[in-house]
């Protein structure tokens, strides 16, 4: 990242250079401004890395269950669940009775501007033009991620309604 940040300083400068003639004191004066303004614009700000250490406490493994309303029961469901998640990936495991089914894996981003904190995932499909999208909302309590995810429009809470699914689980280990 900050190899890529250089280089599009240097660009940004020498564009800034080539717009006109100027004296060489004016170059340099021109080079440094340019500079510090796109350094500014791509370091990462307190909400990136509020978002990375949000993302940090989200990697490990989990367990639990697609629960039904809005969890009342956290520790049974239709499909119990494991998931594993990454710095850029979320892999799924689902189980009815005793048989692992792959629930697939995508990326996924976090949104820490809204209330309750937004978690979309994009999971792969095996048509590498398509993704399926889902949209979501997450509370993380210690060792307890709640996460509501629903297809076509993100759920508002954390609840089993309208095609929302939500899941309880409890971390693993990291």
């Amino acid at each position: 990242m900050a190899s890529q940040a250089y280089h599009m300083v240097l660009s940004v400068g020498n564009h800034i250079l080539q717009r006109g003639m100027v004296s060489f004191r004016k170059k340099r004066m021109k080079r440094t401004t340019a500079f510090l303004i796109v350094a500014t614009l791509v370091a990462p700000g307190p909400a990136q890395e509020s978002a990375d250490k949000a993302r940090e406490k989200l990697i490990g493994k989990w367990a639990g269950y697609a629960v039904n309303g809005k969890g009342e029961k956290p520790n049974e469901g239709p499909v119990k669940i494991d998931l594993t998640i990454t710095k850029d990936l979320i892999k799924a495991t689902g189980y009815k009775g005793k048989a692992p089914m792959d629930l697939g894996q995508g990326t996924f981003d976090l949104k820490l501007d809204k209330t309750p904190f937004h978690l979309d995932g994009d999971k792969k499909l095996d048509n590498p033009n398509r993704k399926e999208i889902w949209l979501g909302i997450y509370r993380l309590d210690g060792d307890t991620l709640k996460w509501c995810v629903r297809k076509k429009s993100r759920p508002t809470e954390f609840e089993t309604k309208d095609g929302a699914f939500l899941l309880i689980l409890k971390r693993q280990d990291k």
